[in-house]
C-alpha cells in the first residue's frame, strides 16, 4: 500500500512539475511580448466599422453641400462662403453658444454686445 501511495505521489509531483514548467514558459513568453514603457491609447475603445464608415463618408457630402448657399446657417446672418472651412455658423461653435446663452434674445454672435469691441475694434486686432 505504501508503494502504491509513493507511486501516486510521484505521478502527482511529475504532473505538477510539468504544469509548473508549462505555466512558467507561457508566462515567460508573455513577458517577452509585453513592451516596456507607457503605451498611449491602450485603453481607448476602438471604433466600430459603422462609425468609421460614417466618419469617412458623411463629412465630405455634407460639407460640399454648404458651398454657394446658406442652408446650413442657424442664426440667419451667415453669408454664402467660398470654402468649406469658412462655411460655419456661430451656432455650430460650442464656445459661441455659451456666450449666446448668457445673453438670451441675441440670435447671432454679431449682435452680442461684446462682439464689436473684442472682435472688430482695430486695437483688439493688433
Amino acid at each position: 500500500m505504501a508503494a502504491n501511495t509513493s507511486q501516486h505521489s510521484d505521478e502527482s509531483s511529475e504532473s505538477l512539475d510539468l504544469m509548473m514548467e508549462a505555466g512558467s514558459s507561457s508566462f515567460e513568453e508573455m513577458e517577452d511580448n509585453v513592451p516596456l514603457g507607457t503605451q498611449p491609447y491602450l485603453f481607448e475603445p476602438e471604433a466600430s466599422s459603422d462609425e468609421e464608415i460614417n466618419q469617412q463618408s458623411s463629412p465630405e457630402s455634407t460639407d460640399e453641400d454648404r458651398l454657394g448657399n446658406t442652408d446650413w446657417c442657424s442664426c440667419g446672418n451667415c453669408p454664402p462662403m467660398s470654402t468649406i472651412e469658412e462655411s460655419v455658423c456661430c451656432h455650430e461653435i460650442p464656445q459661441v453658444m455659451t456666450v449666446l446663452e448668457e445673453d438670451p434674445g441675441k440670435p447671432c454672435i454679431i449682435e452680442h454686445n461684446g462682439f464689436e469691441p473684442v472682435c472688430l475694434h482695430p486695437s483688439s486686432l493688433r
